[in-house]
């Protein structure tokens, strides 16, 4: 007869970390677009976040957003390097933006 494999628990998907950590519980922050992080990735996805309102729950109010900030710096409306980052933020868990770039932001070592 047909036997299943047992089945494996990752420690982590079944953790009880804080909910700032929670967002961050299905890739570990594994998402290449979301390490390494330069100071000015920092400051313009914190600019978008900021200008979305940290309580939007739509990634049509963080495009707006994003569009709005890479006017104002003169930057390629183009780019596509914040666009990917921001659209594998919004694939975390959390309650809004605001909470999802904090959970990356904890795991940011800082600068010295």
């Amino acid at each position: 007869m047909f036997q299943h494999p047992p089945q494996r628990r990752s420690s982590l998907l079944h953790s009880t970390a804080s909910n700032t950590s929670s967002a961050l519980e299905t890739s570990g922050l594994a998402a290449p677009e979301l390490q390494n992080l330069t100071v000015q990735d920092i400051d313009i996805i914190d600019a978008v976040i900021e200008r979305a309102g940290p309580s939007a729950t739509t990634f049509f109010a963080v495009f707006k957003a994003y569009s709005d900030v890479l006017k104002e710096r003169g930057l390629d409306p183009q780019e596509v390097i914040y666009y990917g980052k921001l659209l594998k933020l919004g694939t975390l868990r959390g309650k809004n933006w605001g909470e999802k770039w904090q959970a990356v932001k904890v795991q940011i070592p800082p600068v010295c």
